[in-house]
């Protein structure tokens, strides 16, 4: 049971500063193919991507350590603030700005970013609304066995966003790009993980 707990808080450490160290790797990234490429769109994209994951990631840790002095664990207003923005900006920038940069690189690198975006939004779009059920008082429309598919078939489409992220990354002359995108690949898993262990194990 020590094992399982520390098992648990390693995990916990681990999605969040993987996370922060891909979005901060981002805009590094970003800025060093400004200053030495003619793909502007991409460079800027990339910046706006990684400044907002780390402005969520800044707001929701301040908010996580004053919840108890300003609105409670569980409330409505936590929930929104701790889920629903961050996955909103989440479809905006690995969703949408993330399809419009693959739309623009179909030529030259494939559409695996495109399809990554396009993942990504499915995910996202999904666990925004598994969510929101959460807060409002409608009944889940699913089987516990249905709901567990639907978790596991959501969690194949952002392992499967992060690993075209990953492949798109590696075909760029910018390493730190590809450091960000496992970085951001090894949180993903690590999630994984922990929802699958909360699935299967009793």
């Amino acid at each position: 049971m020590l094992f399982q707990a520390v098992l648990f808080d390693l995990m916990n450490l681990i999605i969040p500063l993987f996370l922060f160290s891909g979005y901060i790797l981002l805009v590094i990234g970003g800025t060093m193919d400004l200053k030495r490429t003619e793909k502007v769109e991409r460079s800027m994209l990339f910046i706006i991507i990684g400044a907002a994951g780390i402005i969520s990631e800044v707001i929701m840790v301040r908010i996580y350590f004053l919840v108890d002095e300003i609105i409670g664990v569980g409330s409505v207003e936590y929930i929104i603030i701790m889920s629903i923005i961050p996955i909103i900006i989440s479809i905006i920038t690995f969703g949408v700005l993330i399809i419009v940069l693959g739309k623009l690189n179909i030529k030259n690198f494939g559409k695996y970013l495109l399809i990554s975006g396009i993942f990504w939004t499915i995910y996202s779009v999904n666990l925004l609304i598994i969510n929101l059920l959460s807060i409002f008082p409608f009944p889940i429309p699913f089987s516990p066995i249905a709901y567990n598919i639907l978790v596991l078939i959501m969690l194949a489409f952002m392992i499967g966003a992060r690993i075209l992220f990953v492949i798109y990354t590696a075909k760029i002359d910018n390493v730190v790009f590809l450091v960000s995108s496992i970085a951001l690949l090894i949180s993903s898993a690590t999630s994984v993980i922990l929802s699958l262990y909360f699935i299967f194990m009793p």
